[in-house]
Parts: structure tokens; sequence; C-alpha cells
């Protein structure tokens, strides 16, 4: 196990703000969260998970709501709803040790991205627990399903939820997996956005295939990549392919976007007319809360679960959904995804069809042979 300084947790949330592939809310956000704490005098460790016994019990800390901007109506239906002291993430916390009176040794995130594994950390320190060096996804999805546990077929419930607002949901038995997703979706609608919190053993955990290891010291390594080349004046986006095993995929000009707030998710698309080595061309990328899909000159080149990320041609930051302007000069790069997205049970929840394309998963290592 290991401290976790104000350096190692900036690398680790840059480095998530890559893997939520558009999504996986602001890194402002998530870093001024960590910001605080450290001002709190708050500490934050790591914990491997081979360290974790099999008796003990892990926390479970996950967000769900859309990553759209608020809308004025949206923002005046709220208005005038009481607010709770402390995050909803903490208040989801609280009720499930209510309701499963049993001690807690550590945390973990739920999947990768700056403001959803910001706000483990966060409760992370505020507990006085560590992190485990594991996640459940091994990037940003937008929905729970999508999780490596429902994957695995590990039963997602019992779950805690609470939101800004104060209110609180026990949810203990669904007749499919899928109304998990469903129900905590509608609840995240109407208070836009919601915490859940759950609780798995160490035995469990470290069964093969229900979670990704190593993936916070991944995406630190990501994120170090990124500062250690802009310090030293090196292209950043080529150090961030290389920590990711990446792939360029297209150089262009942000010509236009959209977006909406639909079912609780973001819904959008941008198109991109290519510059450099793709003059001439163009790319689309669809979007649901993440990158989902893209397509070059309306061919496939990049599918789910692979990862889409867009980054600034400029500085090599990543770029989150749906914050674009028209004139952005951006670069596409693709990681491939994790291999627990890439099993027949990770493709049955994340191959183009499930997002309703008619379009065969290939792997993005053989698109770009292509």
């Amino acid at each position: 196990m290991r401290n976790l300084s104000k350096e190692n947790l900036e690398d680790i949330l840059v480095g998530c703000s890559y893997l939520g592939s558009g999504g996986g809310g602001a890194l402002a956000g998530g870093l001024k969260r960590i910001y605080d704490d450290l001002n709190a005098g708050l500490m934050f460790r790591l914990k491997p998970i081979d360290e974790f016994g099999d008796d003990e019990r892990a926390l479970r800390a996950m967000g769900i709501g859309s990553t759209a901007p608020p809308t004025p109506a949206e923002e005046a239906r709220f208005a005038n709803l009481p607010r709770i002291q402390g995050s909803a993430a903490e208040a989801a916390v609280r009720l499930l040790e209510r309701h499963w009176d049993t001690k807690l040794s550590a945390v973990t995130p739920g999947e990768l991205g700056p403001a959803n594994t910001s706000t483990v950390l966060s409760v992370s320190a505020h507990l006085g627990l560590p992190l485990l060096d594991i996640d459940m996804v091994g990037r940003s999805a937008p929905e729970l399903t999508q999780s490596t546990l429902a994957m695995a077929g590990i039963p997602l419930l019992p779950l805690a939820a609470a939101t800004q607002f104060g209110d609180e949901l026990m949810l203990e038995k669904v007749m499919d997996i899928s109304r998990v997703e469903d129900i905590l979706r509608a609840l995240s609608v109407a208070s836009r956005g919601v915490n859940a919190a759950g609780s798995l053993t160490g035995a469990v955990l470290r069964r093969p295939g229900v979670v990704n290891r190593g993936s916070i010291t991944h995406v630190e390594s990501i994120g170090n990549a990124f500062r250690t080349a802009a310090q030293s004046k090196n292209d950043p986006i080529a150090a961030v392919m290389a920590a990711g095993s990446g792939f360029r995929i297209f150089e262009g000009i942000v010509s236009d976007f959209s977006w909406k707030n639909e079912g609780g998710f973001l819904v959008g698309d941008v198109t991109m007319a290519g510059t450099g080595p793709d003059q001439n061309s163009k790319f689309r990328i669809w979007y649901k809360n993440e990158s989902i899909i893209a397509w070059k000159n309306d061919q496939p080149a990049i599918l789910p679960p692979d990862l889409i990320i867009t980054v600034r041609r400029d500085t090599g930051e990543a770029m989150p959904n749906p914050h674009y302007e028209k004139g952005d000069a951006v670069v596409v790069i693709s990681f491939p995804a994790p291999p627990t997205a890439r099993t027949p049970a990770g493709i049955e929840r994340w191959s183009p069809k499930h997002f309703g394309f008619d379009i065969p998963y290939v792997p993005i290592e053989q698109l770009v042979r292509q």
C-alpha cells in the first residue's frame, strides 16, 4: 500500500480523462474535489487487490446520470429544492452502512472517469480507507450493466442510492439485471444525477474476470506520460498513445456538433473535416455520454467497446463531450478495450448492435490494418 501525493492524484485523474472517452465527468471538477480534500488534511492511499483479505469487504461507489450541461429549464426545475450538506456519494454510503451492519475495509471505483473516480477517491479519504487498485469497467461506460460484475454474473444488489436533494433508496431486488440500470437511470433523470453504493468481499473481487486489476496504476501512468511530455515540451499525444497502447486515427477541425438529454443520457454527435494527413476526409463520432462509435468517410473507424478519445491538437488534452466549438483543432486517438470487455459477455453488452447499429464488432487493431 502506498500514499498518494498531489502529483499522483493529478496523474490519476488526467489519465482518467483519456479513459473517460469523452464521458466520466469533468476533469476540472474532479481536480477541485481532490484539492479541497488535500487542503482539509485528508490522506489518500492505494492498495493492491492481492493485499486485500478474502473476508474483508470493499465499498463499491458509482455515479449515474447524463453528462449534458443543464438547460435553463432544468436549472429552474431544481432551483427551489433543498440540498443536502456533504455529497450524495457519502449519503449513499451512510445508507448502505445502516442497511448492512458490516465493516468496510477499502473502497473501489465502478469505472474510470475524472469525476466518478475523483468522487470515489474523495469517499475513500473521508472514510479513512484505502482505494483498491482495480475497477469494474476499464474505462467509462454509459450503462451500469456494462460492468465486469454483470459480465461475470455477480449480483449488483443490494445497492444504496442517494441524490443531492436528500432522496434515499435501498434497491434490494429486481426481476432482471437490466432493471437496475432502468430504475437508477429514472432516479437520475428525476434528480439530475444519483450516486449508488454497494459492497463486495475480497474473495469475490479476486475471482478471474470480475475486476480489472491494476487499473488505477494504469491511468496514473497515462497521466504521468502526459505531464512528463508537456513539461519537457515533447509531443503529449504521442506520449499518451504509447502509455495506453493506442492508435492515431484522425486529425481535423470540428465542423459541427449537436447534443440533447435523452432518457438520462447525453446523446449527440460531432463531425470533423480532415486536415494534414487526413485532408479531404471527414469524420463523425456518435456519443451516449461516452464517445461510442466513429466513422471515417462513412466507413466504421472505431467500434465499441474500443475507446474513442478526442484531444486538442495543440495541447494533447482530452476533450469531454459535448464541450466543442466549431473550428477546434483536434486529433482522434483510440485505445483497445480492456480484455474483460472483449469477452463474449462483454461484446453482448458493448457491441455496436447493443447501441442500435447493425455493424459487427471489429477490434481497432484490425480496423487500423485495414
